[in-house]
């Protein structure tokens, strides 16, 4: 772990490969995860690029942007950004308040997802699969915000 101007830099592979030996002592797979807790000020910006990565997100942000190959996000809060991308993502995005501003984008090749809203409000948003199942409880409202758009090959996506 290090900081880099005024960025967290957090490494959890290692730069030489995984041999036998060094199992010893550990008692179970869940060891074998990293598991990290920061407190941050609010809307600070969160920034997490993993091969593998399941991330729960509590808070005021100004940007969150996950990459992972494969992904089990949970987000509860705000965010005025909120970027994620990779090959398989699952995502359970609650927003506690709506400022107007948000731009929410989800990419994928196969996307689970579901956006909450806390307040009644009005959205925008595009989906583009080759095939899905989108339900939204909120009328699509172009030019709205939160804009929100959703790319992947096979997604489900539940708007409410």
């Amino acid at each position: 772990m290090r900081i880099e101007g005024s960025a967290l830099i957090v490494d959890t592979g290692g730069g030489r490969p995984f041999h036998w030996s060094d199992w010893s002592g550990w008692s179970d797979w869940s060891n074998c995860r990293p598991e990290l807790t920061i407190n941050l000020a609010p809307e600070a910006a969160v920034r997490i690029a993993q091969s593998a990565s399941r991330a729960s997100l509590d808070g005021q942000f100004s940007a969150v942007a996950i990459d992972a190959d494969a992904g089990d996000i949970t987000f509860d809060g705000h965010a005025t950004a909120l970027l994620l991308s990779g090959a398989a993502m699952r995502a359970r995005l609650a927003f506690d308040a709506v400022r107007h501003d948000e731009v929410i984008r989800l990419t994928g090749r196969m996307m689970d997802a579901s956006l909450k809203f806390l307040v009644p409000t009005q959205i925008s948003y595009t989906v583009e699969a080759t095939a899905s199942l989108v339900s939204s409880a909120l009328a699509n409202t172009p030019g709205a915000k939160p804009e929100i758009t959703v790319k992947g090959e096979m997604l489900r996506l539940s708007i409410e």
